[in-house]
């Protein structure tokens, strides 16, 4: 079965089928590729007068176009997401941490009063104490982190040749 011009596939191959090209973002001249042109024209790049571009799918997942209840519009060749993000403090969700001091008087000066010196440090205490926030310093070094859903790297082809596709009338 031949392909719609500008069709896209999948393939499992490390090359182009004749007729095909990979969706990497290159250049192709207009006057060697009218119909595929007059298809996706300057949606995915290039002069207009001389180039087009085709879509560059690697590292990418396509989504459907258009709007939805509680989905954000996309237009055509519309690009977004990103392989890594950092996270913001007003990204993360509200909470706190709550660090409970003993106010009985100080029984020794090694290892700090009430607080003792070997395992179980976070035993229950007489009269424990909420301290302020801010006592309980900052952590976390704010670096990136993977956002990628798990993945199977394949090719996307483009047919460059086969049906012009008619619009319904």
């Amino acid at each position: 079965m031949e392909p719609f011009i500008a069709e896209i596939r999948i393939m499992p191959y490390s090359f182009a089928p004749d007729g095909w090209a990979m969706c990497e973002g290159q250049l192709l001249r207009i006057a060697q590729h009218n119909a595929l042109f007059s298809i996706i024209g300057m949606q995915f790049g290039g002069d207009g007068r001389d180039t087009f571009g085709l879509p560059d799918l690697r590292g990418a997942v396509p989504i459907g176009r258009g709007a939805a209840p509680g989905l954000t519009n996309r237009n055509l060749g519309e690009k977004g997401g990103a392989a890594t993000v950092t996270l913001t403090e007003r990204e993360m969700p509200a909470h706190t941490h709550t660090l409970l001091l003993s106010s009985s008087a100080p029984n020794s000066l090694r290892p700090g009063g009430k607080v003792p010196g070997a395992a179980k440090l976070y035993a229950p205490l007489t009269n424990p104490v909420a301290v302020a926030e801010q006592v309980i310093g900052v952590a976390g070094q704010g670096m990136p982190h993977n956002n990628m859903q798990p993945y199977l790297s394949l090719n996307y082809c483009i047919a460059l040749r086969g049906v012009f596709p008619m619009r319904p009338r």
